[in-house]
């Protein structure tokens, strides 16, 4: 019966742990991910009672990740553990109606935190004319954390969009819009003296999108890339086309290279600096985008250098075509799309 039931565990995806009433381990669905007597017990963030007739959940803490795990009452003394990553939770998520019930909150913490920084912004600008630095540098410390929370409540609404929203995709000229993005990047980071640079093909290159959604993933790229970059630097945007080797299909590549903030630690050992900004949300939110159009993302970091390659299938006219094509000149953003360059370059302003 045993082996049967282990036949059975092999068939999940996610590591599922069979383990006794101490929390030992007794059988584990993947291989070397945890030894059979290995105790759990000390894993598990918080004191933790396996109970007879119920379900419980936990947070537990296995090789330095963190996972939810379910357990079940089975047989014999035995309890079956699931564990449950935040990509699995995440994308159980996008089956039930969470992201509904997380808009309206969304909705209404993005508006108030707009309006607080307008009016903090109107009351800095009245002190600033009345000349009264100190208020004025009193006020000027509470931007920073509001433009944390900011930044965050808006790539949480904009990844909740994503999973939520079944939405009409355009026809995008890729070269045009990104020409336009780069100008309204470049023209926000001008008081710190940051640039993007972009490299182009001269070819016209066509993929079918949400525009939304390609602008929100093209911002997170290069915020990331500006942010976590020395600041003499220069992040470079470089698109081309490319043909997949087994397919044949022709791939719109969208590449964003940074040099990396690398700091050497006693042990002559590279370390890579993250600032505090991060909001763990902006490649996932690439990665989403990617997905969604039959797309895929690469990345890589080596020698100082961080590349992040967004490669999208590209669209080719069909005569017949009911699509009608958008180019940067055809289709302006809209105003809350001019909104969002301002808002995604506010970090890179303010942290320097």
């Amino acid at each position: 019966m045993f082996e049967r039931i282990k036949k059975h565990l092999r068939l999940f995806s996610n590591p599922v742990l069979l383990i006794d009433r101490d929390a030992k381990c007794v059988y584990c669905n993947r291989k070397n991910f945890c030894r059979t007597g290995t105790s759990l017990l000390k894993c598990f963030h918080q004191p933790f009672v396996i109970h007879d007739n119920k379900v419980d959940e936990a947070l537990l803490i296995f090789k330095g990740k963190s996972y939810c795990a379910r357990i079940s009452p089975f047989i014999e003394n035995l309890f079956v553990c699931e564990l449950f990553t935040t990509d699995n939770i995440m994308k159980m998520a996008e089956r039930t109606d969470i992201y509904a019930r997380i808009v309206p909150m969304l909705f209404s913490v993005d508006n108030n935190v707009t309006i607080v920084r307008d009016k903090l912004e109107s009351i800095q600008t009245m002190l600033r004319r009345d000349n009264q630095p100190d208020y004025y540098e009193s006020l000027a410390a509470l931007e920073k954390p509001l433009v944390k929370i900011e930044m965050a409540i808006k790539n949480i609404s904009e990844y909740t969009n994503m999973c939520l929203l079944v939405s009409d995709n355009d026809v995008i000229e890729v070269r045009g819009l990104i020409a336009d993005l780069q100008n309204r990047v470049n023209d926000a980071l001008s008081s710190r003296g940051r640039c993007i640079y972009v490299f182009d093909t001269l070819d016209m290159l066509c993929i079918s999108a949400n525009k939304r959604h390609l602008i929100i993933a093209l911002l997170n790229a290069v915020h990331n890339a500006v942010y976590f970059s020395p600041m003499d630097s220069v992040p470079v945007v470089t698109l081309y086309d490319e043909r997949q080797e087994e397919s044949g299909e022709r791939m719109v590549v969208i590449q964003v290279e940074n040099d990396t903030i690398v700091s050497v630690d006693e042990n002559g050992k590279y370390r890579y600096e993250l600032n505090d900004v991060h909001t763990g949300l902006g490649i996932p939110i690439i990665k989403r985008f990617a997905k969604d159009i039959g797309g895929e993302v690469i990345i890589e970091n080596s020698n100082g250098k961080f590349r992040l390659s967004i490669k999208i299938p590209e669209y080719r006219a069909k005569i017949s075509s009911e699509y009608q094509l958008n180019s940067s000149e055809a289709v302006q953003y809209t105003y809350e799309e001019m909104q969002i360059v301002n808002i995604f370059m506010r970090p890179d302003i303010f942290f320097y």
